[in-house]
C-alpha cells in the first residue's frame, strides 16, 4: 500500500491556509501547516513531507532563510513551491536558484489552480 502524500504549508494568512487545506485534502493529501518561518523547522524534520508550499512574507524567518534551511536539513530532495504576490525579477530568480522547484504568483491564479500547479511538481 502506498503511503498518503503529505504537504507542509508554510503560510501566515490563516484564511489562505484554510483554503489550501480544503483543496489539498480533496486531492488526497495529508495537510500540515506552519504559520511562521521558525515553527516549520520542527515540522520538516518530523514529517518529511512529499512537498512544501512556501509563502515569501513570513514572520520570524524570511523565505530565503527557509529555503536555505530546507536544503541543509533534508537528506533527500523535498520539492518546494514558492507562492507569493511579491514577484519581481530578482526575487523570482533567487527563489529558483535557491532550490525552489516552482514559483507561483498568487494573484494570477485561484486557489484550486495553485493546488494543481503545486501537485504537478510531484509528477
Amino acid at each position: 500500500m502506498q503511503d498518503k502524500k503529505s504537504i507542509l504549508i508554510i503560510e501566515d494568512n490563516l484564511d489562505i491556509v484554510e483554503l489550501y487545506t480544503v483543496y489539498f485534502e480533496q486531492a488526497g493529501f495529508e495537510v500540515h501547516t506552519s504559520v511562521n518561518g521558525l515553527l516549520w523547522l520542527v515540522e520538516i524534520v518530523n514529517l518529511n513531507p512529499s512537498i512544501i508550499l512556501l509563502d515569501i512574507m513570513m514572520p520570524q524567518m524570511n523565505w530565503f532563510e527557509v529555503l536555505e534551511s530546507i536544503v541543509k536539513l533534508s537528506d533527500i530532495h523535498i520539492p518546494v513551491v514558492v507562492a507569493s504576490n511579491l514577484w519581481e525579477g530578482p526575487d523570482k530568480d533567487m527563489a529558483l536558484n535557491l532550490w525552489a522547484d516552482m514559483f507561483i504568483t498568487k494573484a494570477d491564479h485561484e486557489v484550486p489552480e495553485i493546488v494543481e500547479l503545486a501537485i504537478s511538481v510531484l509528477n
